[in-house]
């Protein structure tokens, strides 16, 4: 089984950042209603002062004002469905699996189109509430075990574009780190004292290493 992360991995760019500024264009009045909102939570998650999971729910709370939120999403992928990367695309499976903190509602319509599997931030489309924990950094690899995906199937290669997912590379038998718009696919970087440290220096809030 192939697992890749979807943002700036397989899909160029963050499809969160780009499905807000897609409603804003769609709905102007949102910016206006929902905005500083918005960009507040934002910088109180980059001071470390607000929790991924708050901010998500912060970031998305202007979703229950987007009419035919449904059928708005697919709208939206039918609009940036290309942006899925032709690496992927040329080497996809149908046992794939997608593991995303961005939310599920989000992602689902386009990996149903794609037919393969996806493990993303359980977010609820009309409180905008996160059912546990964001799916991201070592949360990617707890909710895998919670939906029994190491029980009968082997991580032959992992893709990310991200450090953070360190957790996950260390759980398949070769890992890639995906850059430069997501398009140019490298081996994972060695894991080096220097890596070590940069990771938990940005990542320890979510990995909570000692």
């Amino acid at each position: 089984m192939n697992v890749y992360d979807f943002d700036n991995t397989i899909f160029y760019p963050n499809s969160t950042v780009l499905f807000c500024r897609y409603c804003f264009r769609c709905y102007p009045l949102l910016m206006l209603k929902y905005g500083f909102k918005i960009l507040w939570n934002g910088f109180l998650y980059m001071l470390n002062l607000s929790s991924l999971k708050k901010t998500e729910e912060q970031i998305f709370c202007f979703i229950k004002d987007v009419p035919h939120i449904e059928w708005f999403i697919e709208r939206f992928w039918n609009k940036y469905q290309k942006n899925i990367s032709e690496w992927y695309l040329a080497q996809k499976k149908s046992d794939d699996l997608i593991i995303s903190a961005s939310p599920e509602f989000l992602l689902k319509p386009i990996t149903n189109r794609l037919g393969v599997n996806l493990v993303a931030t359980k977010m609820d489309i009309k409180t905008c509430k996160i059912e546990t924990n964001s799916c991201y950094a070592k949360e990617k690899t707890l909710q895998m075990l919670a939906k029994d995906y190491f029980e009968n199937n082997t991580v032959d290669n992992f893709y990310s574009d991200s450090i953070s997912d360190i957790p996950m590379a260390l759980c398949a038998e070769h890992a890639f780190q995906v850059k430069k718009h997501a398009t140019k696919v490298e081996p994972w970087p060695e894991f080096t004292l220097k890596l070590v440290k940069k990771f938990k220096r940005k990542y320890s809030k979510h990995i909570k290493l000692k």
